[in-house]
């Protein structure tokens, strides 16, 4: 059960009907096999204009900037529904981006910057799942 919805009960029949596509959960464990393949270190300061050419990392960008407000309504309206779609769609970015944004094999500095990036995602994505009191799986 969640801290920050006590009194939630979440029933999975329920939401079987409400989710028409569930291909996106798949891509929640995208960020923790990029994270075992390809070796990169994590950089904080790594240059992130390497992959602003591409689309696919500017909206999974603009999806990772959205979680702040995400989670202020949430504080606010102790609704876990806005959430939801919210995780839904940034694992979408995250695939989008995961066929674009190879990490491994690539230039160090490039590699960084895309680990980075979904390195932030991974972190959303863990957080988010924490509040609906779900475990992230590293691994399938």
């Amino acid at each position: 059960m969640s801290r920050l919805f006590p009194l939630l009960h979440f029933h999975f029949e329920t939401a079987e009907v409400l989710v028409t596509n569930t291909s996106p959960l798949s891509f929640f464990f995208s960020p923790s096999s990029i994270e075992r393949k390809s070796k990169t270190r994590l950089n904080p300061e790594a240059d992130l204009s390497l992959v602003q050419a591409y689309p696919e990392a500017l909206n999974l960008s603009i999806v990772l900037a959205e979680w702040h407000d995400i989670f202020i309504g949430l504080e606010v309206s102790m609704d876990p529904y806005a959430l939801v779609p919210y995780l839904f769609h940034l694992a979408t970015e995250i695939g989008q981006a995961n066929h674009v944004l190879r990490v491994k094999d690539m230039e160090p500095a490039v590699a960084e910057a895309r680990w980075l990036l979904f390195w932030g995602a991974k972190q959303v994505l863990e957080q988010g799942l924490r509040l609906l009191g779900i475990e992230f799986v590293e691994r399938m």
